[in-house]
């Protein structure tokens, strides 16, 4: 049921549409707000608390190169939610996870924790918002921004398509490397194991500078698969925009037996996304990613939820592949879940596009602005697949960041999960370095790619 607020917000939206944030609203960062546009108070019953700046600094005892520590070690879950129980909690619950629970209910369970909002962010990105919330616009049919700095681009979001490019362009970090590996898994427990080595550089981050000095580029963004073996040496490399009516995305990929790096025209929308058995479109991928421009955008409102939140337990090395990719779902008894606002975001399709899914749901929370829960039905109206982003807090270079991305494939029963570094050599990089766009050529990516 929505609260008189939310019921004031929509009005709200509905009267603002596309018009600019003024000078005095931005002065709500902040204030009453936090520099990157959450309500900086917690709720009347203490259980979300206020925001405090977030974690900063890391654990007691963490060495650079250290796997990222839970930083609330000695927590214990104040309840549990299951199938039994679940209509205890119907406020606090999405239609995934309801689904979930009465779909397993013999194994999948929520442990609720106590809330703690660690997200955070460079100073120099808090200022770069600031001066976004006042100068920030859509282009003209929302495929893509203009005149923004590194920083969230809407803090004060008046539609919807201002809501889902603050999760597109949501901090994390400037350059990311790091192993990664990606499960598929089946009812009866098995799994295919994918590795890749990734390098990401978010160049719409670099600190600092001139909005026009990005050449439309949101991010770069390379894998190079490692295993299995009849996988290995192949590569992939894609050119994100910020706006795609002006360029849209440019990916390629190296075939390691036949040496030649190609163009890919249809690494987007609905494809089915590589490695992920089809149970994960390519702009499922990061909850959701690329173009908005086939659905419709609407915000229905703000509400607290329970969702995955500082899941660190999950990116530990002693947690083994095997433990983790339970029948179903990953075990359970490793999610940290906590009580969080968050934003409630629909997308239905446009009228003239496709797309395998008919409506979109979206559940993002509202200090990082990063989707944590997705819903996706099909074109009878039936919720098809749901998706969970596990986050945890990446204390060195602040923020909070997916630890993993789990894909339900609700009519067949097998899960993707994505992102996971258990068994990764190190814990990789989240720095605020700048690395050249010369590292993001297909040149590059041949001369990388290998057997």
């Amino acid at each position: 049921m929505l609260t008189r607020t939310v019921i004031m917000l929509l009005a709200l939206f509905s009267l603002t549409g596309h018009a600019l944030v003024t000078e005095k609203e931005a002065q709500r960062l902040d204030a009453d707000l936090t520099p990157l546009g959450a309500e900086k108070s917690g709720n009347k019953d203490g259980s979300i608390p206020d925001w405090n700046g977030g974690i900063t600094s890391p654990p007691h005892g963490y060495q650079p190169g250290d796997f990222l520590p839970d930083p609330f070690p000695s927590e214990k879950a104040i309840t549990i939610i299951t199938a039994e129980n679940m209509m205890q909690y119907e406020t606090v619950l999405s239609d995934a996870q309801r689904a979930l629970l009465q779909k397993y209910p013999a194994s999948f369970r929520m442990q609720v924790f106590p809330s703690h909002r660690t997200h955070a962010a460079p100073e120099w990105l808090y200022q770069n918002t600031f001066k976004n919330a006042t100068s920030t616009t859509l282009s003209d049919d929302g495929n893509g921004i203009l005149n923004a700095f590194g920083g969230v681009p809407f803090p004060i979001p008046q539609n919807g398509l201002e809501l889902i490019w603050n999760h597109l362009t949501r901090w994390r970090g400037i350059w990311i490397a790091r192993d990664e590996a990606e499960a598929v898994v089946y009812p009866n427990g098995t799994h295919k194991l994918y590795t890749a080595d990734l390098d990401i550089m978010f160049k719409y981050y670099k600190p600092r500078r001139d909005p026009n000095d990005v050449d439309n580029t949101l991010l770069f963004y390379k894998s190079f698969i490692k295993s299995p073996p009849s996988l290995a040496g192949g590569a992939f490399l894609l050119n994100e925009p910020i706006d795609h009516t002006v360029r849209p995305r440019q990916t390629w990929g190296y075939n390691a037996g036949q040496r030649r790096v190609r163009r890919l025209p249809h690494a987007s929308y609905d494809s089915a996304a590589l490695l992920s058995d089809s149970i994960r479109t390519v702009d499922d991928t990061d909850m959701f990613n690329g173009s908005p421009e086939r659905f419709n955008w609407t915000i229905i409102g703000k509400r607290p939820l329970i969702v995955p939140y500082n899941c660190n337990r999950l990116g530990l090395p002693e947690l083994e592949y095997d433990e983790l990719l339970t029948p179903y779902h990953i075990n359970q008894q490793h999610v940290r879940y906590e009580k969080h606002r968050v934003w409630v975001l629909e997308a239905t399709i446009k009228p003239s596009e496709r797309h395998i899914y008919a409506r979109r749901v979206f559940y993002i929370d509202e200090d990082s602005w990063a989707i944590l829960i997705s819903e996706s039905y099909d074109h009878q109206g039936n919720l098809w697949r749901v998706a969970m982003s596990h986050s945890w807090a990446i204390a060195p270079a602040r923020g909070v960041m997916p630890v993993v991305d789990v894909y339900h494939d609700l009519k067949t029963g097998r899960y993707n999960a994505k992102g996971m570094q258990n068994h990764a050599r190190s814990p990789g990089m989240v720095s605020e370095e700048v690395r050249s766009p010369d590292h993001y050529t297909p040149a590059v990516l041949r001369q990388s790619g290998h057997r």
